[in-house]
């Protein structure tokens, strides 16, 4: 018996935990992910309208905190980021400048998003940007619209990484003219394009269900 009691306060002491965890996440299930102690690095294209400009961008993330309640996608805090040239860039501008934060603006204007509920963000953000196409698959998270610049067609797309909410790929593309190489082109360093993501809240369902399997083999 002694160790049945054993076993069945480990297995309270998981669901516990599992319930801690859970109370760290505000009441819609939206969670910071992303680091803020070290800079990220991101390569960056850029050619429209005849300029041409490039380089390796280092971005420094601070997080705000997210209000217990969020109905709209303008309750998400925006995050503060520092960035600084790494290498190229051949004049200075940062990523709230006009030349890429005008692009990043029409499709919710985040660097960073929370995770945890990526059905509930999709629809805030359908109801915020008119006519954007909701990418959501293992492992980004994203909008993408179609709009004018300049009088040109273009698409214009954000994705993030589904693991910690960040920005991983911003990409604009002219589409009225196939012969143009005009273009902005974000996108993160060393992230593994094709790894999917689990949720964490599965590892502790996870541990419950071993902690069980155990418990009714002994009882054998």
């Amino acid at each position: 018996m002694k160790k049945y009691g054993f076993l069945i306060g480990t297995c309270m002491i998981v669901m516990l935990t599992l319930s801690y965890t859970m109370s760290l996440v505000s009441a819609h299930d939206l969670v910071w992910a992303h680091q803020t102690d070290e800079s990220m690095a991101f390569s960056i294209s850029y050619r429209i309208d005849g300029e041409n400009e490039g380089g390796r961008y280092l971005i420094l993330a601070r997080t705000n905190t997210i209000p217990s309640s969020i109905e709209s996608w303008s309750d998400i805090p925006n995050v503060s980021v520092e960035g600084t040239w790494d290498s190229g860039g051949g004049y200075d501008y940062n990523l709230y400048g006009l030349t890429i934060y005008s692009f990043l603006s029409y499709v919710g204007g985040k660097f960073a998003i929370p995770i945890g509920d990526f059905d509930y963000l999709t629809s805030l953000a359908q109801n915020a940007v008119s006519g954007a196409e909701v990418i959501n698959d293992a492992t980004f998270w994203g909008l993408s619209i179609n709009h004018t610049y300049s009088g040109k067609n273009v698409t214009i797309t954000v994705m993030y990484a589904k693991s910690d909410g960040f920005l991983a790929r911003h990409i604009v593309e002219v589409i009225s003219d196939p012969n143009s190489d005009e273009h902005v082109l974000i996108t993160r360093e060393g992230f593994a394009t094709n790894q999917p993501v689990l949720d964490f809240t599965y590892f502790g369902i996870i541990a419950v269900l071993i902690i069980l399997i155990i418990i009714l083999r002994m009882r054998r």
